[in-house]
């Protein structure tokens, strides 16, 4: 599972693979007001994409 949410001037990334939680924040500097994410999947299959 991957979660990104925004907070502020922070972009908060959460993922969880078989038990394993990790987290990582970013602040944004400049500024903007939009964010564009890309997933990939170079040797994985990304299945079972949901936007909320």
């Amino acid at each position: 599972m991957v979660q990104i949410s925004k907070r502020g001037s922070k972009i908060v990334v959460k993922t969880t693979n078989q038990g394993v939680a990790l987290e990582n924040t970013t602040t944004i500097l400049d500024g903007a007001k939009k964010l564009y994410v890309a997933l990939t999947g170079d040797q994985v299959a990304l299945t079972d994409i949901r936007i909320h």
